[in-house]
């Protein structure tokens, strides 16, 4: 017999949960909300986030190189959903800080790569990045240190004053 819920009635004999798609090795990955306060309070080092075990988010999480709306397909779930989960748990949003900082690693050693080639792009876009304290800018940036607030003074014209009084 399966699980039974508040309604009596066995969660087999119920059918898949609206909303899932059906398919057989996501729903073998997904707990029952009755089943999952109990797993947590065994299981404290995978806790169960949603309806998915934190290790089943954490590999598709890989599996899609942290990209968050590629792993909410695979998992069945909406990018909101996602986002949730990823509130929820502190070794997600770890998961993800990891995959931003191979991202950016990975990206640095192409352009890297390129500047290496001597691709005129690609080292002037490292010079406006890197090289700024240096000159290597498009737009020059001031900072003025003001002792008195700036006031603006402006005058209306008789015309506009007079056409809003009719």
């Amino acid at each position: 017999m399966g699980i039974l819920k508040d309604d009596g009635v066995p969660a087999k004999k119920r059918g898949p949960r609206p909303g899932t798609t059906g398919k057989t090795a996501l729903l073998k990955k997904r707990i029952t909300p009755t089943v999952s306060a109990a797993y947590n309070a065994t299981n404290p080092a995978d806790p169960v986030i949603g309806m998915y075990k934190q290790s089943v988010i954490v590999a598709k999480l890989n599996e899609h190189k942290g990209k968050l709306s590629s792993t909410a397909n695979s998992l069945g779930v909406t990018l909101g959903t996602m986002q949730s989960y990823i509130k929820k748990s502190k070794k997600l949003q770890e998961c993800l800080i990891v995959f931003n900082e191979v991202e950016l690693d990975n990206a640095e050693e192409k352009l890297q790569k390129q500047i290496e080639k001597e691709n005129l792009a690609a080292i002037q876009f490292y010079l406006k990045c890197k090289g700024k304290d240096r000159g290597w800018t498009e737009k020059t940036e001031m900072s003025i240190e003001l002792s008195k607030p700036i006031t603006f003074r402006y005058t209306v014209a008789k015309a506009a004053v007079e056409k809003k009084k009719k």
